[in-house]
């Protein structure tokens, strides 16, 4: 999202995500539609491998709105 166009002036990083952690089913769809299952794979596998063995995650839509809630 560091590309800007003409059409996204205003729109920021910060306000997508924003909008993201309040609307989790907008990115389910996204992802879902847009995403291959080789892209999902490779997240998963960086997601993983960059916390702490036995570490818990928290649900993904909770943390999201507990982060950007507190913007």
């Amino acid at each position: 999202m560091h590309v800007r166009y003409e059409a996204t002036r205003g729109l920021t990083d910060d306000k997508v995500k924003a909008y993201l952690a309040l609307h989790p089913q907008m990115l389910d769809e996204f992802v879902l539609e847009s995403v291959s299952a080789e892209t999902l794979d490779r997240w998963l596998k960086r997601k993983t491998s960059s916390r702490p063995a036995g570490t818990a995650i928290p649900h993904t839509d909770q943390r999201m709105q507990r982060r950007w809630l507190q913007l």
